[in-house]
């Protein structure tokens, strides 16, 4: 009786996941494209960014520090040129799905693997992006609210995983909070 309701609720939770895995299907596995733009918001040789519906530009901006570009077009705002871009994602793939990825414009190869808490994708090769030159980056597929940390020619692309500052703050305050209560609790029973 009792596998018997670990098998029903087993294949339960199989029904339900399934919708999550539906856009996962070959030919909607994530990617990350690269290519040429023009008007674009200036980065550094590392930042990160946002895609709100994991699907950006397409279905929405890619958003960095809080400012929404409709495009994705960056502007390499260093006075060296980016040889290389590092994408670090922190998300694992569904079962059955591959990533991809897509080189243009400034870049002609791109080499995928696993890194320690998600996946990691560095584009080389070709002209790379001048000092003041623009790049476009789309990504498809991805999970809604996914982070990418970027770093250029060889620098440690930020961890997207690593809350912001204020996250860190919030986070503390309600640990004081509780920490108050307690104390004042125990102060209470005696």
């Amino acid at each position: 009786m009792k596998s018997l309701r670990a098998i029903v609720l087993g294949l339960g939770m199989l029904l339900v996941g399934m919708p999550l895995w539906a856009d996962q299907i070959p030919g909607n596995d994530p990617r990350i494209i690269i290519g040429s733009g023009s008007g674009s918001l200036p980065v550094g040789s590392t930042f990160l960014f946002g895609s709100p519906s994991g699907t950006s530009p397409a279905t929405s901006p890619c958003v960095v520090d809080g400012i929404p570009e409709a495009d994705c077009v960056f502007k390499n705002s260093t006075n060296s040129t980016f040889t290389s871009l590092a994408f670090d994602v922190d998300t694992t793939l569904p079962p059955g799905s591959m990533l991809g990825c897509t080189t243009g414009g400034p870049f002609t190869t791109c080499s995928i693997g696993p890194d320690g808490d998600g996946i990691f994708a560095t584009f080389t090769g070709g002209p790379g992006v001048l000092p003041g030159g623009d790049f476009s980056i789309a990504v498809a597929g991805w999970s809604p609210d996914t982070d990418f940390g970027v770093g250029a020619n060889g620098m440690t692309p930020p961890d997207p995983g690593t809350p912001e500052p204020g996250t860190v703050g919030l986070f503390l305050t309600g640990i004081g909070g509780l920490g108050i209560a307690l104390r004042r609790r125990l102060r209470f029973e005696r």
